[in-house]
């Protein structure tokens, strides 16, 4: 049988449910991540105009889409 993988982050630490952002309120947490990728979105529109590099550019917009 092949040996179950461990989660773990780029430094080999193990994931744990502290990296679960939730406050246990369904509206609440809902509210939460629409404000988590309202700034996501200030920052890629940020990064798209620093950069000259079309690649950088094209996949930044990628992820600026709704």
């Amino acid at each position: 049988m092949a040996a179950a993988r461990r989660l773990t982050n780029s430094g080999g630490v193990p994931w744990t449910a502290a990296y679960i952002d939730t406050i246990g309120e369904v509206t609440a947490d809902l509210r939460s991540n629409i404000a988590a990728e309202a700034r996501a979105k200030i920052i890629y529109e940020r990064l798209i105009n620093l950069t000259d590099d079309p690649g950088v550019k094209r996949h930044t917009q990628f992820l600026n889409d709704p």
